[in-house]
């Protein structure tokens, strides 16, 4: 007995219509619609299904799309059971869907031409979708402007060149909003993808830049460019129906969310959208009988499993549907660590590296399968090396190094642990590479 798995595949549409096995999830699209929050944030850690979410969503919302060709692409789905959705929202209106993942750079600069390379990309492929005979002039020059990308002689290597590429930038989000809804006459629909990516690269990074006249470390400078990103389209913009983003971490709503109005926030400890993300105990039993690896159920658990979103225990999905990949192969296969290949190690790399936080103590009693406790903080940074150790231990839970194994009676404060074998390897192994923190008894 096998199923048909589309690893690593992110493209709802591509999933369906390959017949690619698919954990229903498409009630998030109920939870969505019951709130009246206009712009909603959810962090979960890489790899725990965000890019496919975000991609079902466009799907179901997407005017693009024929009414009929939806219903089938979604036949057979628990959405599909609320016909007052369906007739409301399917199909019906304009979309921007727009991912920050896979931006990287050396330096800001680099970094901030990578963002550009997106917003090509994103023109480029959606360039049939508007209606510029309706569109006005300017924001039509704008998104021409961006459509060349860095090979825009409007952008030269100068100081001019850079200030008329950062502004066109910064207009991005607002333009195609206004273009959209322009070309359809209805309000859009925003999707936004890992929108941390860039801050969590410009954090790693040493030195100043100068940017808007002012001097500032790259990680501040990202930050300031991402929320003139933001605003104008967040913004009391009435021509956006609502916005869903998805990123690792909440970054202090005062720096990138400033003005956001209807603005909602739900990470790992919010009770809504716990079970949408990552697969449930019953799913994995699921998928696994499905998959004929009925007996397998306790070496999963061991491995993939240990992950708490609110009250919801979750394993990650794209490590049980790697492991039953290879099982699929070969049934002899040892279980083995997938998530931690993929997932952005640099956190734990530059922890063990900053002198200024006294961590060996927690370190040490991770490791021997022990919970320390912390602060829980919402106003996080990704700027390791200037933050404490309450901003460490946040960003090790948020981002799935670390999970929660109980909430202490002061109610601000969780105890914390590894999650599962596979995160303690990755421990383990990066430590081995920095002996000088933890003494191994």
């Amino acid at each position: 007995m096998t199923i048909k798995l589309a690893i690593g595949q992110s493209n709802f549409e591509t999933i369906r219509e390959k017949e690619a096995y698919y954990v229903d999830k498409t009630h998030f699209l109920e939870d969505l619609l019951k709130t009246e929050v206009t712009v909603t944030l959810i962090t979960r850690p890489r790899r725990f299904g965000k890019s496919l979410m975000l991609s079902m969503t466009n799907e179901f919302f997407n005017i693009c799309n024929d009414k009929e060709d939806t219903k089938k692409l979604f036949e057979g789905l628990s959405i599909m059971k609320r016909k007052d959705l369906v007739d409301k929202y399917m199909a019906e209106h304009p979309v921007l869907h727009f991912s920050f993942n896979g931006v990287e750079g050396v330096s800001f600069n680099t970094l901030i031409d990578s963002i550009l390379d997106r917003m090509q990309y994103w023109c480029e492929r959606n360039e049939n979708t508007f209606a510029f005979d309706k569109c006005k002039k300017t924001n039509i020059k704008i998104f021409n402007d961006l459509e060349q990308g860095t090979d825009n002689p409007k952008y030269p290597d100068n100081k001019k060149g850079w200030k008329k590429k950062i502004s066109d930038m910064q207009k991005f989000l607002v333009t195609m909003i206004a273009m959209l809804y322009d070309s359809y006459g209805k309000k859009v629909i925003v999707l936004l993808d890992e929108y941390d990516v860039p801050l969590a690269k410009a954090a790693l990074m040493e030195g100043k830049v100068q940017f808007e006249d002012m001097v500032l470390s790259p990680y501040e400078a990202m930050k300031k460019f991402i929320a003139s990103l933001f605003t104008p389209a967040f913004k009391d913009n009435k021509l956006m129906e609502r916005a869903v983003i998805t990123g690792c971490l909440r970054i202090a709503q005062a720096s990138i969310f400033t003005g956001t109005n209807h603005f909602a926030w739900y990470g790992v400890e919010s009770p809504e959208y716990s079970d949408c993300f990552g697969f449930s105990p019953q799913e994995v039993k699921q998928i696994l009988q499905d998959a004929g690896f009925p007996r397998k159920m306790k070496a999963f658990k061991e491995w993939y499993d240990g992950y708490v979103f609110w009250r919801s225990k979750i394993y990650c999905p794209w490590d049980v549907l790697m492991q039953i990949g290879l099982l699929q192969a070969d049934r002899t296969v040892d279980m083995r660590s997938h998530w931690s290949e993929t997932s952005e190690n640099e956190i734990l790399r530059e922890m063990l590296r900053s002198p200024n936080l006294d961590i060996e103590p927690q370190l040490t009693a991770l490791l021997k399968g022990e919970s320390i406790s912390a602060t829980i903080n919402n106003i996080i940074t990704y700027d390791i090396l200037e933050g404490n150790e309450d901003n460490l231990w946040n960003i090790l839970y948020q981002t799935g190094y670390l999970t929660k194994s109980s909430r202490n009676e002061t109610g601000d404060e969780i105890n914390l642990a590894i999650p599962n074998k596979e995160v303690k390897m990755l421990f383990e192994d990066t430590i081995a590479r920095h002996p000088q923190r933890v003494a191994f008894s």
